[in-house]
């Protein structure tokens, strides 16, 4: 996200690389009285600031296109709120998400996945009863298991 932060490897997608590295099978240990989201949580925090700082005008060089910077806004929001839920899930915790956000985040979803997503970058949509939550027809629309949510 050179635009974002002036070079590629300081950007969210670096940050969130490393936290993937070090994912729970890794040795290396958190500080006493950090989270496992404490990671992700300090790459939104950055994330938020530098589009606070920088604006949704024009667009970002991903480096493997330009982007709307409103499109990429949508895709983090997105993405943050799918892995808090991947997250939650994996460590045994529920993630309670305000219905107007998941509502808002499941249409930027419709948006942004499309069917050249499926099979590369998400699994088919799992169909869930339209009248579930929106936050389970966001992880279900994802292609995520939502069973027990």
């Amino acid at each position: 996200m050179r635009g974002l932060y002036g070079s590629r490897a300081a950007g969210p997608s670096a940050r969130l690389d490393r936290v993937h590295r070090r994912g729970a099978g890794s040795r290396r240990r958190r500080p006493p009285g950090r989270d496992a989201g404490g990671p992700v949580a300090d790459a939104a925090r950055d994330t938020l600031e530098a589009f606070r700082a920088r604006g949704t005008e024009g667009s970002l060089d991903m480096g493997f296109a330009e982007l709307p910077a409103t499109l990429v806004a949508g895709i983090l929001n997105l993405e943050l709120l799918v892995h808090a839920w991947d997250l939650a899930t994996a460590t045994g915790q529920k993630l309670v998400v305000s219905p107007v956000l998941t509502d808002y985040v499941l249409g930027l979803a419709r948006v942004t996945i499309g069917p050249q997503a499926r099979g590369t970058a998400f699994a088919a949509e799992v169909l869930v009863d339209e009248s579930a939550a929106s936050l389970e027809r966001l992880i279900g629309f994802t292609g995520r298991e939502v069973a027990g949510i």
